[in-house]
């Protein structure tokens, strides 16, 4: 069974212009398409059909545009050094930009011992004194436009990405963060109905 994306430009009268479809083949997603809107001049029999594959976050160009956003707090809850990495192209998956944040980290004024090696970030090093410190990795999907301006809830952090934080111990300690494995499946979203669509 595969799922495949339908992809019409001719917008039917449930106003959709496109579908995800499961089916044993492309024959039969086809005739699945236009079985569900068959008054509609045969515009889904004609479209364009993609099948869908898991995208693994250590594809090239899997994570375009994510945000990975990196918090030191102290003790008292003060922000100590965030930074923030937006990947761009060539520098986009998952030890691209563990190794982007690396250089962002030690630019900082508090740190210089950051490191990233096998999926994890050394955001500070024993030598920094900032063991006793919390740690947080935010990572966020790109920014969307759809036309309108920008979409609300941009912000909310895709928990996957962050495994295991080593923080708030003491201050001779390190601080590390494992990221997901390379095999992580970033999530995705294909279907979109335009406005005006009734469920």
């Amino acid at each position: 069974m595969t799922a495949y994306l339908v992809e019409t430009a001719s917008l039917g009268t449930l106003k959709a212009d496109r579908l995800v479809i499961s089916a044993a083949d492309l024959a039969d997603a086809k005739a699945y398409a236009e079985s569900l809107f068959g008054g509609e001049g045969g515009s889904w029999a004609n479209a364009t059909f993609t099948a869908l594959a898991d995208v693994a976050s250590s594809d090239a160009a899997a994570l375009l545009g994510w945000r990975f956003n990196v918090v030191v707090t102290t003790p008292a809850g003060a922000i100590l050094e965030e930074v923030t990495y937006t990947a761009i192209a060539d520098a986009d998956t998952l030890d691209e930009i563990g190794d982007a944040l690396v250089i962002l980290l030690n630019l900082t004024t508090a740190i210089a011992g950051a490191s990233y090696s096998s999926n994890v970030l050394t955001v500070a090093a024993i030598g920094d004194g900032i063991g006793d410190h919390t740690l947080n990795l935010n990572v966020y999907p790109p920014i969307v436009n759809d036309g309108g301006g920008v979409r609300e809830n941009q912000d909310v952090a895709i928990a996957g990405y962050t495994g295991t934080i080593v923080d708030e111990g003491i201050a001779g300690a390190v601080l590390t963060v494992d990221f997901a494995a390379d095999g992580y499946v970033r999530p995705t979203s294909y279907l979109r109905l335009n406005k005006g669509h009734v469920a």
